[in-house]
């Protein structure tokens, strides 16, 4: 009987955090235990305010982690945990009740260890279904009701080692353990989860995708956030490559030819004009029609990942 450890690096206390660990009560497999590796040093303290921890149905431990990166808060997680499965879930990654079932569900269908599971993550930029957590169960659990047509079509199917994004993601505990864990190497922002990923594939540890094992990630970072952040990984990126000197690294990761083509023919002058369309979208109060929502999306990516380019390029 498999039974799963879902760890969860903590640092920054919201109340999204508090509603993910209340949400996992609900969760419809119950063979699981949940580790939180605390890099605040506070959360005991904060769940004894909270008075959370008597209203959660489950084993919670919560271990001290180091004060370093995400690569070495989810090492002590994985160390610490003491189930077959690891299925890492972010602080702000808020479960569907069906979550840890259907990563278990591959497991039972494949019936080897040289896989690794990936849920979907849908991304919730409004947070109002934090105002009311009746409200928000309802929303998260009647998912189907409210699932997009685009998402309907997607099929449980392997996919590359770049898609080995760790807010919703599990495997064995020894396969972790096999690969060498995560590289502490990776001190800031991004990557680490990739490179991980990159040693799984090499490994022949296939990665699956199943789209009904589905979490939201509420993270309504706006489009300086997102840029700071993108900017930040390009040190992890250039680790990365050093690590293997294997060129199709950076072409997979966005560092190509057309990548260099696209990047370098935008004048300036577009960009500053992005950069307002963009702050007159994030500081106003203006509802947006799907289609502009996409529309702004679009050249919100234009405009971080020219800035991502143009900075591995500098660097």
């Amino acid at each position: 009987m498999l039974k799963v450890s879902v760890i969860i690096p903590f640092k920054d206390y919201n109340q999204i955090f508090l509603n993910n660990l209340l949400a996992l009560n609900y969760q419809e497999f119950r063979d699981f235990e949940v580790i939180i590796v605390d890099n605040s040093f506070k959360l005991k303290e904060i769940l004894k305010q909270e008075n959370i921890t008597d209203k959660l149905n489950y084993e919670l431990r919560i271990v001290n982690g180091d004060g370093n990166s995400r690569a070495s808060a989810r090492n002590i997680g994985i160390l610490y945990s003491k189930n077959d499965i690891v299925l890492f879930l972010d602080a702000d990654m808020l479960a569907h009740k069906n979550l840890i079932t259907e990563h278990i569900m591959i497991y039972k269908k494949y019936k080897t260890k040289n896989i690794a599971v990936i849920g979907l993550e849908l991304r919730i930029n409004d947070l109002f279904i934090l105002k009311n957590f009746d409200d928000y169960l309802n929303f998260i659990n009647n998912i189907y009701l409210k699932y997009p047509k685009s998402r309907l079509n997607l099929k449980k199917r392997e996919i590359s080692w770049y898609k080995f994004l760790t807010g919703n993601l599990s495997s064995f505990k020894e396969n972790f353990i096999k690969t060498g864990l995560f590289d502490r190497n990776f001190k800031t922002y991004g990557f680490e989860d990739l490179e991980l990923g990159y040693r799984f594939y090499k490994l022949g540890i296939n990665l699956i995708f199943n789209p009904l094992s589905v979490c939201y990630h509420l993270h309504p970072l706006n489009f300086k956030n997102r840029t700071k952040n993108k900017i930040e990984s390009v040190k992890n990126l250039k680790l990365f490559y050093q690590k293997y000197q294997n060129p199709n690294i950076l072409k997979i990761l966005g560092i190509n030819l057309f990548s260099k083509i696209l990047y370098k023919s935008i004048p300036k002058t577009l960009i500053n004009q992005i950069e307002k369309k963009l702050e007159n979208y994030y500081f106003s109060n203006y509802h947006l029609t799907n289609n502009e929502s996409r529309y702004i999306r679009f050249i919100e990516d234009i405009y971080v990942n020219y800035h991502f380019y143009n900075s591995f390029e500098k660097s």
